[in-house]
C-alpha cells in the first residue's frame, strides 16, 4: 500500500492497485456500514459509494491510517445518507398508502355492493402493507406486472411472489370469516 502515497496525493491508481484497495478494506467497511444500515446489500453500497469518492475526489492522505480513517468517515457519512434516503421514502409512502376512515367508508360503499365484496375489503384491511399493494394495483386498479414493477420498484419475479403470497394470506383471513374458496 506504501506505493499509494507519494508527495501526500493520492494519484490515479492503477487497476490492480485499485482492486488491493477494495479487497483490503470492504470486508471490514461493509461490517462497519451493517452495523448502521441492518443490511449488507445497503452496507455493500454505502462502501462502493465511499470508494468511487475516494477515486474521483482523490484527497490529500499522508499513510495508510489516514486513507483507513477517510474510508470508514465516507462509508459512514453514505450509511447514514442511505438511512436518510429510506427514512423519506417510507414516510411517502406510508403517508400515500395511509387511508381515512372516511376514504375507507367511500370505497366500501361504492366498490364494495355485496356482503362479500365487504368481506374482501375488511380482510385486505389486515394485510400487510406490500401484500395490500400488489392486491389493489393488479386486481383493482388492473394493471399489469410490468406496470406494478415500476410503481414498486421491484422485479417481476418478487411481484408474482408477492402476488402469490397475498392471495394465500387473503384466502386464510376469508376462510376463517366463513367463505369459501371461490372468493
Amino acid at each position: 500500500m506504501s506505493k499509494l502515497f507519494t508527495n501526500k496525493i493520492l494519484y490515479a491508481l492503477d487497476e490492480s492497485a485499485v482492486y488491493a484497495l477494495v479487497e483490503r478494506y470492504r470486508a471490514p467497511l461493509t461490517y462497519f456500514a451493517t452495523g448502521y444500515l441492518g443490511d449488507v446489500v445497503a452496507a455493500e453500497d454505502a462502501v462502493s459509494e465511499a470508494i468511487v469518492k475516494l477515486l474521483i475526489k482523490k484527497p490529500a492522505l499522508e499513510n495508510e491510517r489516514t486513507l483507513k480513517s477517510y474510508l470508514y468517515i465516507a462509508t459512514k457519512n453514505a450509511a447514514i445518507d442511505l438511512l436518510r434516503k429510506r427514512k423519506r421514502e417510507r414516510a411517502y409512502f406510508e403517508s400515500a398508502l395511509r387511508l381515512t376512515a372516511t376514504e375507507i367508508d367511500y370505497i366500501d360503499e361504492k366498490l364494495c355492493t355485496t356482503d362479500q365484496q365487504r368481506a374482501i375489503a375488511s380482510a385486505l384491511r389486515l394485510l400487510p402493507c406490500n401484500y395490500r399493494q400488489v392486491l389493489y394495483f393488479y386486481y383493482f386498479e388492473e394493471l399489469s406486472i410490468s406496470d406494478i414493477c415500476k410503481i414498486l420498484k421491484k422485479h417481476k419475479k418478487q411481484i408474482y411472489n408477492l402476488l402469490a403470497r397475498a392471495k394465500t394470506a387473503l384466502s386464510e383471513i376469508l376462510k376463517k370469516e366463513g367463505f369459501d374458496d371461490d372468493v
